[in-house]
C-alpha cells in the first residue's frame, strides 16, 4: 500500500512539473483584468522573467510601449528591483496649462501617466503636492518624470530628494506631445503612498517693458516667471502684506537631473523692498516666489507684490 501511494505521488509530481500553470502568459492591467494570454503578447513566464532585468531599472514606458504591454521597472536602485508592471492604456489623462487635478499613489498603482501638448520654448512647472499636510503623511517621497513621445527623459525630480512635494521645471525643446509621470521614489523602505494634487503651469514672461503685479497667499504653492532679456539687469521686488516670501532666481538648464543653477535668493519678513543682482544676459532665467520654509506652519497670510526688471538704461535716468 505504501508503494502504491508513493507511485501515485510520484506521478502527480511529474504532472505538476510538466503542466504549465493556468495563468501562464497572462498579462494583467493595473486593476487586475487580463488583457492578453500566451503568445498574443509573447508573455510566457521565461520571456517575462527575462524582460525585467536590472538593465531597464528606472525606465518608464513610452506611450508606444504601453500600447503593446511592454514590462518595465520604476526603481533606480540596483539592489531593489521590482516585478514588471503593465500599464492600463486607458489610465491616461490629458492635461492643459492651468489644470490642477487629483490623484493617488497606491501599492497597486505606483504611477499615473498624463499627457499634454506643449510648444517649443515653453517653460513648464509641474507641482505634485501631498494632500496630507501633517507629519504623518505617507506620500513623503513623490516623484515627477517628464518625457517626450519617444520615451526620452527630459526632467526627473528624483535627484532633488523631494519631501512631501515634488516640483518639476523644464523648458520644452519642441512643439510636441509630452507625458508627465506622477510616481514615487521606489528606494524608500516604507512605500510612499497617498493622495496628491497635480498642477501643470506655464511660467509667465517678465520683461523690462512689462512689470508684473500680483497677490500671493499661503494657500498658493509658488509663482513662477521667466526672464528673457538681451542686456544686463537687476530685479526689483516690492511687497505689501504679512506673507513672508522667498524669492529665488535661477538659470534654466537642459539637464534631466539639474533643472536650474541657483543664482540668487532673498527671503524673510523684512523683505519688503529690495533689488537683487546684476544679472548677465546668459540664458533664460526663472524667478520662483514662494513661502519661506520657516513659515510653513504659520497662520494664513497674503501679500501684494510687484516684480520689475531694471536695466542699465533705466537706472541711468
Amino acid at each position: 500500500m505504501v508503494r502504491v501511494i508513493f507511485l501515485l505521488s510520484l506521478i502527480g509530481l511529474v504532472l505538476l512539473t510538466t503542466k504549465p500553470p493556468n495563468n501562464a502568459g497572462v498579462v494583467s492591467t493595473m486593476n487586475g483584468n487580463p488583457v492578453g494570454t500566451g503568445s498574443a503578447l509573447s508573455a510566457t513566464w521565461p520571456a517575462l522573467s527575462a524582460a525585467y532585468t536590472p538593465d531597464n531599472a528606472g525606465v518608464v514606458p513610452t506611450m508606444r510601449e504601453r500600447s503593446v504591454g511592454t514590462p518595465f521597472l520604476v526603481s533606480d536602485s540596483i539592489n531593489m528591483t521590482r516585478r514588471a508592471v503593465f500599464i492600463d492604456t486607458n489610465a491616461q489623462a490629458i492635461l492643459r496649462y492651468g489644470d490642477t487635478i487629483n490623484g493617488e499613489i497606491t501599492e497597486n498603482r505606483p504611477l499615473i501617466v498624463y499627457t499634454f501638448d506643449g510648444v517649443a520654448g515653453d517653460v513648464i512647472v509641474a507641482e505634485m503636492r501631498s494632500v496630507d499636510r501633517s507629519l504623518e503623511n505617507l506620500l513623503d517621497a513623490p516623484r515627477l518624470v517628464l518625457q517626450n513621445e519617444d520615451g526620452e527623459t527630459l526632467a526627473d525630480t528624483l535627484t532633488q530628494f523631494p519631501l512631501d512635494d515634488a516640483t518639476l521645471i523644464a523648458q520644452l525643446p519642441g512643439t510636441d506631445r509630452y507625458q508627465l509621470i506622477a510616481t514615487r521614489d521606489e528606494s524608500m523602505i516604507v512605500p510612499s503612498i497617498g493622495a496628491y494634487t497635480l498642477a501643470l503651469l506655464r511660467a509667465e514672461t517678465l520683461s523690462a517693458e512689462n512689470p508684473i503685479s500680483a497677490t500671493i497667499t499661503t494657500d498658493d504653492s509658488a509663482h513662477y516667471y521667466v526672464i528673457d532679456n538681451d542686456e544686463s539687469f537687476s530685479l526689483e521686488f516690492i511687497r505689501e502684506g504679512d506673507y513672508a516670501p522667498q524669492i529665488a532666481i535661477g538659470r534654466l538648464k537642459d539637464d534631466p537631473d539639474v533643472m536650474q543653477d541657483l543664482l540668487a535668493v532673498g527671503y524673510g519678513r523684512g523683505l519688503t523692498r529690495s533689488i537683487l543682482g546684476e544679472f548677465l544676459p546668459d540664458g533664460r532665467l526663472l524667478i520662483t516666489l514662494s513661502q519661506h520654509p520657516d513659515e510653513y506652519y504659520a497662520a494664513s497670510a497674503s501679500a501684494d507684490y510687484t516684480l520689475r526688471l531694471l536695466t542699465a538704461e533705466m537706472t541711468d535716468r
